[in-house]
């Protein structure tokens, strides 16, 4: 048997955009929810008509309810396609309609929950075509479990950092070669958590502009000390040209932080073993705009792929080697920030030619 305990999931059912209605197997209402009150126009008024769930809908759909009311057992789902009219206005909106037959479990009571999706809803598909109320749920799942991996990943690593230490015992070459790998692939799998989660901030909405003094010298000097060893690993080359003196900004440092950071790491990643890699930063010509400028020597990207590369969960063919595919967010938060920072990112590719991006951003947040 199902028992429904509406007080522990009201707000739940608030925030959802289905409108949701319970009666029993008098028509009496139960419960309803806001998205229920807005498609139908009713006020909390219009509640105490015990039969008024049922008002909105077309005559024989309203018999059609009632009969799965009376017939229906425990557990049955049914669906309508119907319409339901507004109170308030009069007009009539194109619905899917839902009903669900439950039963309290203290009474016996016999109840019919309607949820009502308004077909307009349903048709506001995201991008890639999957229905609004999928796209919320995906982004809800990806936040939840974002959140929830984090402190066991973390946990993972310090006991694994701990092998790697010999804090629990010395370990031959053959086995500190295989705690290494662990090592990169955990701090690999923490970046692409870190990722997801800044995409949830990005999805609610909540994402702030902290403007403050920003010294450009010493966030490249910080950058510069980062990849320094990455980069001789990989026997690369990465030329500074940074313009003396850098003007002094007024904008969100973490945000412009963080541009550079996925910018240049890419690069790095991309370009091929004792390539190169050029960080141009330099004032626009009115002074107004700080020019950035981030080219490298790897593979680059199709011509078909060059406009889609700023998209979100869009991975690009340019793969540079076995394990290290992302998942096609970095440089879509790249060019959100940017945005968000009054600015504008390009990228120019030759296919085999490497890759240029080009980041400009206001000196002063307006």
């Amino acid at each position: 048997m199902i028992k429904l305990k509406i007080d522990s999931y009201e707000k739940i059912l608030n925030t959802i955009i289905e409108g949701i209605a319970i009666i029993d197997i008098r028509e009496h209402l139960i419960y309803c929810n806001e998205a229920f009150l807005a498609l139908t126009g009713f006020s909390e008024e219009d509640l105490n008509d015990g039969q008024v769930a049922l008002k909105n809908f077309p005559r024989e759909d309203q018999d059609a309810i009632r009969y799965i009311l009376k017939t229906g057992v425990n557990g049955q789902e049914f669906v309508l396609q119907t319409t339901v009219s507004n109170k308030k206005n009069g007009h009539r909106k194109p619905v899917i309609c839902r009903i669900y037959i439950v039963e309290d479990t203290d009474s016996s009571i016999k109840q019919l929950c309607i949820a009502l999706s308004s077909l307009k809803d349903l048709e506001e598909n995201d991008p890639n075509g999957v229905p609004r109320e999928i796209a919320a749920l995906r982004k809800a799942f990806i936040s939840n479990v974002s959140h929830e991996l984090r402190t066991p990943v973390a946990i993972i690593r310090e006991a694994v950092s701990l092998l790697g230490d010999a804090t629990l015992g010395e370990l031959n070459d053959s086995q500190l070669h295989f705690v290494g790998m662990a090592l990169k692939n955990i701090d690999r799998l923490t970046n692409i958590i870190n990722h997801l989660l800044d995409l949830a901030l990005f999805e609610k909405n909540s994402v702030d502009v902290v403007i403050e003094p920003v010294d450009l010298k010493v966030l490249i000097a910080q950058l510069q000390k980062k990849y320094c060893q990455v980069a001789e690993q990989k026997s690369l080359l990465v030329d500074w040209q940074c313009e003396d003196p850098l003007p002094d900004m007024m904008t969100d440092g973490k945000k412009l932080l963080y541009i550079l950071n996925n910018l240049i790491k890419n690069a790095i990643q991309f370009s091929e073993k004792d390539g190169a890699v050029i960080v141009n930063v330099k004032k626009s010509a009115d002074g107004k705009n700080v020019c950035i400028l981030v080219k490298d020597t790897g593979c680059g990207i199709p011509a078909s792929e060059v406009e889609k590369i700023f998209d979100m969960f869009y991975q690009s063919n340019r793969v540079p080697g076995p394990g290290e595919r992302g998942v096609g967010i970095g440089l879509a938060i790249v060019h959100r920030l940017t945005q968000l920072l009054k600015g504008q990112v390009e990228v120019e590719s030759v296919e085999g030619s490497g890759a240029t991006f080009r980041v400009t951003i206001p000196t002063i947040y307006e």
